[in-house]
């Protein structure tokens, strides 16, 4: 009898000392944050039936994806670029349709919208950023003008890369150790011509229609997909590819080597020299045995 009595308080004892694990994690502070060591969020205002509290996610990782269903209340998003003990730079894009929340980039003394809940961010439009001390913070605020959960979705997708030496380093012509990286890193390389510009405000972008008559690289999903006669014996393939508006770019003649990445679902230039600088660079470079790849 004794035996069962002492068996009775030892499992009672064990049962306290859970619910007391138990009410400690959910009433803790840190069980307001949702840390994450992968890429993506995914989370709902279903789960979360306050309007006021502040949810903070830590996503460590060069890319991803975060997509908010049911906003309700706000949600402090930090990232951290998983491969770059450094600081780096940025840029996002708020997914079309998306709506009920105001994007904020969180400054030191401030917040910085990058997209107001009641208006559509321009499709495609891409918000750029720098971290600060390694990390970058946003602010996602829901809007909800009622107390009445409304069926809205807010997403966006994010790009992380290590900080260039120099502001608008990507305007600037390449120097030939960065021409060299840029052959063996790129997704699309192709020797040719500039066709057209555009210079688009709206996308803070400038958009070159370029021929490439000699295509050496063009990973999934292809830059150059788009057949065009040059004359009676040639067909060559055209595509669009992207540089930032602030880079100024003029149409210039001659034939020149495209080499560029994919970003945020767009085809962006990293490097354009004249044809006849890039052979002279290859030249020099045949004769190093610190090459990552061969060079064509």
């Amino acid at each position: 009898m004794e035996l069962y009595c002492s068996q009775r308080r030892h499992r009672r004892f064990l049962l306290f000392v859970f619910l007391c694990v138990w009410l400690w994690r959910e009433i803790s502070p840190a069980s307001l944050n949702r840390v994450s060591d992968q890429c993506d969020w995914f989370g709902s205002g279903l789960e979360d039936t306050s309007t006021t509290g502040i949810h903070t996610v830590y996503l460590r990782c060069t890319a991803g994806r975060v997509h908010w269903e049911y906003p309700r209340g706000a949600v402090r998003v930090v990232l951290r670029a998983g491969g770059y003990p450094k600081d780096f730079e940025g840029c996002l894009r708020v997914t079309v349709p998306s709506s009920g929340v105001s994007l904020y980039l969180e400054g030191r003394e401030r917040l910085h919208l990058l997209h107001r809940h009641s208006y559509g961010l321009v499709a495609r439009a891409q918000r750029c950023f720098s971290s600060a001390e390694e990390r970058v913070a946003l602010f996602l605020e829901a809007y909800s003008p009622d107390a009445s959960l409304q069926k809205e979705v807010f997403e966006f997708i994010y790009d992380l890369r290590p900080m260039r030496q120099k502001p608008h380093s990507e305007c600037r012509p390449c120097s030939t150790k960065e021409l060299i990286y840029a052959f063996c890193s790129s997704d699309f390389v192709a020797r040719g011509t500039v066709l057209s510009l555009n210079h688009n405000e709206d996308l803070q972008r400038t958009e070159m229609t370029i021929s490439g008559r000699e295509i050496m690289r063009d990973s999934e999903p292809r830059v150059f997909s788009r057949p065009t006669r040059a004359s009676r014996n040639e067909t060559v393939l055209t595509g669009v590819v992207h540089r930032p508006l602030q880079c100024d770019t003029k149409l210039g003649h001659g034939d020149f080597v495209f080499f560029g990445t994919w970003r945020l679902g767009d085809p962006m230039l990293n490097c354009v020299p004249r044809w006849t600088e890039w052979k002279k660079v290859r030249r020099k470079a045949a004769f190093s045995n610190n090459l990552d790849c061969v060079l064509h």
